[in-house]
């Protein structure tokens, strides 16, 4: 009997989670911010869904995140892995459907979770866990998503989002034919009567902001604000890995203990039995454990390679990370256009006079890093 269970181990760890999902229970990791779990079943966190159906109304209504997000930051508002939520932590929220109560498991990996819910061996079990998002809203919010990515693509428009009227509302992209020739321009989303803007006059404002931002006297102060922070990163690092590694190496010890009991052979059935669930048991706490994310750590040369990188050929995704906001107007004279353009990276480095580096600065220079790896991947 004891042999059996050895051999069988992980085929019996593998049915056991499938059981779990089955009964739509939580099958290990982190829960979805917006739920608890409380005795293996999910639950609404009630402060955090207030957050989720922000993130979905101002979706839906095709406002931006900006505002949501500072309230977040202000009010505490922390993910499930204990960061702050920012853009691509709400895309994967707006994307989720376990809101509209839809219970989704798959033993099979895959490498995201929409190819995770369509594999043959998925498990999907409708009303499942309680709602916080209506499926018509859920629906809705994936039509604009998809349709805004379409636009993305096919125009693939370098600042489309980005770009603010005097009046204050969203300049849209738009496109428009004339003899065979194509005039891509921005407009007020309100129609105030501001006049439209040539998107190549916003692109080359871009650029040369980029350039500028990313100037040797920048790039100076970023790497001084990196070393300066990396001082204290490699204890970091090592503590939080000494950390991990004792309680992986502490749940082996009990898998272990149970596993000699087992091959002893002189277990009763019915101790066997409660054996093999508890081995069963830490194998799935090992794995979450073995899954956890180090914080993500990059050398002083990487990032100035990098940054050269963006400041040599500038691109969208490069605009799309460093740049927070264009806003477009007039001269004094009221005879040209021009752009006033802010970026977070700028705002907390404290460059061109603002007070020398923030101390935050560099884990959000890691963060832009890390996003623009996986835009690329």
């Amino acid at each position: 009997m004891s042999e059996y269970y050895i051999d069988n181990l992980a085929a019996e760890t593998k049915k056991g989670l499938r059981e779990t999902a089955l009964r739509a229970e939580h099958t290990g990791g982190f829960p979805p911010f917006g739920y608890d779990i409380v005795n293996k079943k999910y639950v609404v966190n009630e402060f955090e869904a207030v957050f989720v159906r922000k993130m979905f109304d101002a979706a839906r209504d095709r406002k931006g995140f900006t505002k949501l997000i500072e309230e977040m930051a202000a009010a505490g508002v922390r993910g499930k892995r204990g960061k702050p939520i920012k853009y691509p932590q709400i895309y994967e929220i707006l994307r989720n459907e376990k809101y509209t109560g839809l219970y989704a498991y798959s033993p099979t990996e895959a490498e995201n979770r929409a190819d995770r819910r369509t594999k043959p061996d998925a498990i999907k079990i409708e009303n499942a866990l309680p709602v916080i998002i209506s499926k018509a809203q859920f629906m809705e919010v994936q039509k604009i998503m998809d349709e805004r990515n379409q636009t993305g693509r096919k125009a693939n428009y370098m600042c489309s989002g980005l770009v603010y009227c005097r009046c204050g509302a969203k300049m849209h992209g738009m496109t428009s034919k004339r003899k065979g020739h194509e005039y891509p321009y921005f407009y007020c989303s309100k129609k105030c009567g501001a006049p439209v803007v040539r998107m190549e006059e916003v692109d080359d404002a871009a650029i040369r902001y980029l350039k500028d931002l990313l100037s040797d006297e920048n790039q100076k102060a970023i790497s001084d604000a990196l070393r300066q922070y990396q001082a204290g990163e490699g204890s970091r690092m090592t503590e939080f890995k000494q950390v991990l590694k004792q309680r992986i190496q502490g749940k082996q010890k009990q898998y272990d203990a149970l596993m000699k009991n087992l091959s002893s052979g002189v277990l009763p059935d019915e101790v066997v039995a409660d054996v093999g669930q508890q081995m069963k048991e830490i194998k799935a706490e090992i794995a979450v454990l073995e899954a956890t994310e180090p914080p993500k750590d990059f050398t002083v040369d990487t990032i100035k390679a990098w940054l050269e990188s963006i400041k040599a050929a500038p691109d969208r995704d490069a605009v799309r990370l460093l740049i927070e906001r264009i806003d477009v107007g007039e001269d004094e004279e009221k005879e040209k256009t021009v752009f006033n353009i802010q970026s977070t990276l700028k705002t907390v480095l404290g460059i061109h006079g603002c007070g020398g580096a923030h101390h935050c600065f560099p884990e959000i220079l890691f963060k832009y890093y890390y996003i623009s790896l996986h835009h690329r991947a």
